[in-house]
């Protein structure tokens, strides 16, 4: 990657508003999946791979279970959800 990307992360559970500062430039928005299981999702830019592979590290070190990951790509200006 040349610049940055925005991303969506989404784990099970929600978690405090606290973990914002932890995961600096992520926002965090709590939601339910499909079946209403509580989730966090985490929406922010990356820069490179290393930085993503860091943050997926650092998730899988908390205990955190990712369940999606999502890059969001610009459309006319607007960011949207890639989908394949």
């Amino acid at each position: 990657m040349t610049e940055s990307q925005k991303y969506q992360l989404t784990i099970e559970g929600h978690l405090e508003k606290r973990w914002e500062n932890y995961f600096q430039g992520f926002s965090l928005d709590f939601t339910y999946d499909s079946k209403m299981n509580p989730v966090t999702v985490f929406e922010g830019f990356i820069t490179d791979q290393t930085e993503l592979y860091g943050l997926i590290s650092k998730m899988r070190d908390l205990g955190f279970s990712l369940i999606k990951l999502n890059r969001l790509e610009r459309d006319n200006g607007r960011i949207c959800n890639k989908t394949k």
